[in-house]
C-alpha cells in the first residue's frame, strides 16, 4: 500500500504544479482582454479548489493520514473539471467578443472545450487526462485496501505490535 500512497503523493504534487499553471494562465488570459471584466469568480473557485485538493492529497499521503484516498479521488475529478472549465471560459469569452463585434463565432460548448484542451500539447494533455486517472485509481485502491480508521498506522508501519 505504501507504493500506491507514494504514487498518489508524487502525482498529486506534479498535478498541483499543473493546476497552479492553469490558474496563472487563466489570470494572464483575462488580464489582457478588454472585453471581459477579469477572471470569473466561479473559475477562481474551481481552480483554487483543485489547487487545495491536489496539495492536500500530497501532504496527507506523505504523512500517512487515511484521508488521502478521498482527496486523491476528488483531485482526479477536480483537475479534469478545472481543465475543461478553463478552456470553456476562454472559448466562451472569445465567442462573446466575436458576437459583440458581429463576426461569426466558434462553438463555445463543452465539446469545443474538450477539443481545445486536447490540442494544448503533450504535457497539458497528460496532466489533464492521465494524471487525474492515476490520482483517482490510487485513491480508489487506497480506499478499498487501506486502513478504515483515521490516524491508524498502516499495517507493518510500526506501532505497539511491531
Amino acid at each position: 500500500m505504501s507504493g500506491v500512497r507514494r504514487l498518489a503523493a508524487g502525482t498529486g504534487f506534479f498535478t498541483w504544479i499543473f493546476c497552479y499553471s492553469l490558474l496563472h494562465d487563466a489570470q494572464q488570459f483575462y488580464s489582457h482582454k478588454q472585453v471581459t471584466r477579469g477572471l470569473p469568480g466561479w473559475l477562481v473557485v474551481v481552480l483554487g479548489l483543485s489547487l487545495f485538493v491536489t496539495i492536500g492529497t500530497t501532504v496527507t499521503a506523505l504523512i500517512k493520514l487515511p484521508l488521502w484516498p478521498w482527496l486523491a479521488m476528488a483531485a482526479g475529478v477536480l483537475v479534469v473539471g478545472a481543465t475543461l472549465a478553463t478552456h470553456w471560459a476562454a472559448l466562451h469569452s472569445a465567442a462573446a467578443a466575436l458576437r459583440t463585434a458581429g463576426a461569426p463565432h466558434p462553438a463555445d460548448g463543452l465539446g469545443a472545450a474538450v477539443k481545445e484542451s486536447l490540442r494544448a500539447g503533450v504535457l497539458p494533455v497528460f496532466f489533464s487526462t492521465a494524471a487525474p486517472v492515476v490520482l483517482f485509481a490510487t485513491g480508489l485502491m487506497g480506499w478499498r485496501w487501506g486502513p478504515r480508521h483515521f490516524f491508524a498506522p498502516e499495517p507493518g508501519a510500526g506501532g505497539a505490535g511491531a
